[in-house]
C-alpha cells in the first residue's frame, strides 16, 4: 500500500531577521531563525521542534547557529 501525500506543495521554511537591541548603549546582535511549513503538523511527519542545530550555508560557509538561554 502506498502513503498517501501529505500535501500537494509540501515544503519547510527557514525565515531570518537580523535584530539589535540596545539596552543604555550596550549593543547586541542576534539572527532569529523561524521554521515554518506547509505541512500539517498532524500528519507526524515533521521534524523534532525542539531540535537545536542549525547550519546556515552562505558563500561557501557553514555557520553553526545556537539558540539564546532563556
Amino acid at each position: 500500500m502506498q502513503a498517501k501525500p501529505v500535501a500537494a506543495n509540501a515544503r519547510d521554511y527557514l525565515t531570518l531577521v537580523a535584530a539589535e537591541g540596545d539596552q543604555m548603549g550596550k549593543r547586541k546582535l542576534v539572527l532569529l531563525a523561524h521554521r515554518w511549513s506547509t505541512i500539517d503538523p498532524r500528519t507526524g511527519d515533521r521534524l523534532d521542534a525542539d531540535a537545536t542545530q542549525l547550519v546556515l550555508v552562505a558563500d561557501g560557509r557553514d555557520f553553526k547557529l545556537t539558540p539564546l538561554a532563556t
